[in-house]
């Protein structure tokens, strides 16, 4: 029993030593064929690990406790903030000088956008909404001509909705077009 609680320290030490030297953490579960639950269910029962743990990522534990809220706080800085108790202008702080806290922020929303992805095509493909499939063609498929924008114009008399078109390679006299195309429509 004692032999295997000093062979368990030896390799909770040599975990923290690699997560120092800046090892991917999953570089260091895949070397010592360990996974996220064991490290944290080491961090939960041994004395001190969990404190060389958040050092040796580059977290605080307050800049740990706001990564786990703001999931469930569906990406709302503010809120988060004042759940943690620490300013807005904290957490921009945060995410300038720390690369750890930069790294987990940007996981996570980017983890969101994948999961509204997934709704968006799920509605498209598999209830064939037709609202969807527009909102993601705009979006994803402007390549193909797709993602027209439009703009309204406003005079006097009445609003019109333009699309938006890329005018810096017209000539002056494909431009003059537009203008008048533009005005006879407003009249």
């Amino acid at each position: 029993m004692r032999k295997r609680h000093k062979k368990l320290q030896k390799k909770h030490k040599k975990v923290i030593e690699m997560i120092e030297n800046k090892h991917d953490l999953y570089d260091v579960y895949y070397h010592f064929k360990i996974d996220e639950n064991v490290i944290k269910i080491w961090r939960q029962t041994i004395l001190g690990f969990d404190d060389l743990y958040l050092k040796a990522i580059g977290l605080t534990r307050l800049q740990e406790h706001f990564i786990n809220l703001f999931p469930l706080r569906f990406l709302n800085v503010a809120a988060t903030c004042r759940e943690v108790r620490i300013s807005r202008q904290t957490f921009y702080r945060w995410l300038e000088e720390s690369d750890t806290f930069r790294a987990f922020h940007r996981d996570i929303v980017e983890g969101f956008k994948d999961d509204i992805e997934t709704i968006l095509l799920k509605k498209i493909f598999i209830d064939e909404n037709v609202m969807a499939m527009k909102i993601y063609s705009e979006a994803k498929m402007k390549d193909r001509g797709y993602g027209v924008s439009t703009h309204i114009v406003t005079n006097e008399k009445r609003n019109i909705k333009m699309p938006t078109k890329d005018y810096s390679k017209y000539t002056m006299q494909e431009l003059d077009a537009e203008i008048a195309l533009f005005e006879a429509k407003l009249n």
